[in-house]
């Protein structure tokens, strides 16, 4: 039996294990802007732990069979919501569990960020009526070797 529910305090290392996996997922897609800080894991366990108990966010997991097999974490921000930490054990899921964990998403206006390599989540944020609102790629801006360094006066930089 699958469902979607607040996360409770006995949740706290099935979340951990999933966005420690998704972490790595977009460090592969982008090794460089993904880069995990040394500590991550640690300092995202009292993060999460935080969360779980504050009036500021919303912690969701969905189950299967009383297994968490996603969450989602929406972060109260000034003038909106922020869905950060959305995450599954697996990309199979994303058509019905992820969609669920979406769908119960209940705070708003929302906004999260997708990856664009991951073609699961994005179908799911489909599937539960989401909306695509703007796009960013990353690059790499590292001047050629032969391109002078310009220098500025700290008195020009406005």
């Amino acid at each position: 039996m699958r469902t979607t529910r607040v996360a409770t305090a006995g949740d706290l290392e099935a979340l951990v294990a999933l966005t420690r996996a998704g972490r790595q997922r977009l460090a592969s897609w982008s090794p460089v802007y993904w880069r995990p800080a040394a500590g991550a894991d640690e300092l995202h366990r009292a993060w999460l732990a935080h969360l779980i108990g504050s009036d500021d966010a919303v912690v969701r997991v969905a189950t299967d069979h009383g297994q968490v097999v996603g969450c989602a974490v929406s972060v109260r921000q000034p003038r909106q919501w922020f869905v950060d930490d959305v995450a599954l054990v697996s990309d199979d899921r994303w058509a019905d569990d992820g969609i669920d964990l979406l769908e119960a998403v209940a705070e708003r206006p929302a906004l999260t960020c997708v990856p664009t390599h991951h073609l699961a989540r994005r179908a799911a944020s489909e599937g539960a009526s989401l909306h695509h609102v703007s796009s960013y790629w990353i690059r790499d801006t590292t001047p050629a070797s032969h391109a002078p360094t310009p220098s500025l006066h700290p008195a020009t930089v406005i």
